[in-house]
C-alpha cells in the first residue's frame, strides 16, 4: 500500500491495451478486483503521478494529477518512481516553487474566477498555468488569505492549510504574498455547506423542469389521422413508445442520483446536458 505524497509510475499504455482487450476499458477483475481503469485514466499511462488521498478501508487512492478524482488501486502502478524516473518524466514540467511552507498568500479574486470559469463552475487548467483546474469548492476561498502547508519541489505546486478539500494549488491561483489574517476553517466549512445547498436547490429546479418536459412528451396524445394516413399514425405511436422507454430510464437515473445526494460529502457538477455526482466511493453521470 502506498502513502500520501508517494510518486508512482502508472502502467504503460501497452499494458493497458493488453488488459483492455476488446472491451472499452480495463475491468477490475483483470487488475486487483478493486477498481476498473478507464480510458480517461489511461491518459496517465507511463507518467509519474502523486498520491493525494488514501482510503485505508479498501487501499485505493486519488492522484493529484487527476482533476476528475477517479479511484486508483495498486495494480494500476508499476512501482514507486525512482529519482531518475521522476526527473526524466517531469523534466519539462519542473519549476522552482514561488512560495515556501508557512507563507501566507492571497487567492485570486471572485471577479477573476467569474471571468475565467466554464459552465461547470471550474476554471480549466489551460486558462491558468496548465497545471490544475480551479474548482467551485476552491472558489469559496477567492480573495482570502491562506497558508502554504506543503510544497511539491518537482512541479512547484502546493497544498494549503485552510483547504478542507485537500486540493493541489498552483502559482496562477494566487495573486501574491499577504499580510492579512488567514481565513478560518469554520468559515470555509460553512461556505462549502451553503454552496452544496445552493447547488442542490438549482439541481432540484432543473430536474423538476426536465422531468416535467419528459412527462409532457410521454403523455401528449397522438394527433388523430384519417384512414389514408394510418401509416403515419403507427410511426408516431412507435416514436412515442420509444420516448417513454428512454424517459423512464432517465427518471430512474435521476432518482438514483437524488438518493446519493442525501450523503454528506457530495460534489456536484451541473452542465447543460446533465450532472455529475461524485462522492468518496462513487461517480454517477446523469444526462438529461
Amino acid at each position: 500500500m502506498y502513502n500520501l505524497g508517494d510518486k508512482l509510475i502508472v502502467i504503460s499504455r501497452e499494458k493497458y491495451e493488453e488488459l483492455k482487450g476488446d472491451a472499452e476499458y480495463v475491468v477490475k477483475r483483470k487488475l486487483d478486483k478493486t477498481c476498473s481503469m478507464t480510458e480517461d485514466m489511461a491518459e496517465f499511462c507511463g507518467k509519474v503521478v502523486t498520491i493525494s488521498h488514501v482510503d485505508t478501508n479498501d487501499e485505493t487512492y486519488h492522484i493529484k494529477e487527476d482533476p476528475r478524482h477517479f479511484w486508483w488501486s495498486d495494480a494500476m502502478f508499476t512501482a514507486m518512481a525512482t529519482e531518475e524516473e521522476i526527473k526524466a518524466t517531469l523534466e519539462e514540467d519542473c519549476s522552482e516553487p514561488t512560495y515556501k511552507v508557512g507563507d501566507t498568500v492571497s487567492v485570486i479574486s471572485r471577479e477573476k474566477y467569474e471571468e475565467l470559469k466554464s459552465r461547470n463552475g471550474r476554471i480549466n487548467s489551460n486558462k491558468l498555468d496548465g497545471r490544475y483546474s480551479f474548482t467551485s469548492v476552491m472558489a469559496v476561498l477567492c480573495g482570502e488569505t491562506v497558508t502554504i502547508e506543503a510544497v511539491d519541489p518537482l512541479d512547484g505546486t502546493y497544498t494549503i492549510k485552510e483547504d478542507v478539500g485537500q486540493n493541489w494549488w498552483s502559482d496562477a491561483m494566487f495573486t501574491g504574498l499577504s499580510d492579512a489574517e488567514p481565513i478560518s476553517k469554520e468559515i470555509i466549512e460553512e461556505r462549502i455547506q451553503n454552496l452544496h445547498i445552493e447547488v442542490v436547490e438549482k439541481l432540484r429546479d432543473k430536474l423538476k423542469s426536465d422531468i416535467g418536459d419528459m412527462l409532457k412528451r410521454i403523455t401528449d396524445d397522438t394527433t388523430t389521422h384519417e384512414d389514408e394516413e394510418a401509416t403515419i399514425e403507427i410511426k408516431k405511436e412507435e416514436k412515442r413508445s420509444m420516448d417513454y422507454n428512454v424517459a423512464s430510464k432517465q427518471i430512474n437515473k435521476i432518482k438514483s442520483a437524488m438518493r446519493i445526494l442525501k450523503n454528506s460529502g457530495i460534489d456536484l457538477e451541473i452542465t447543460e446536458n446533465g450532472m455529475m455526482v461524485t462522492g468518496e466511493d462513487y461517480k454517477i453521470a446523469v444526462r438529461f
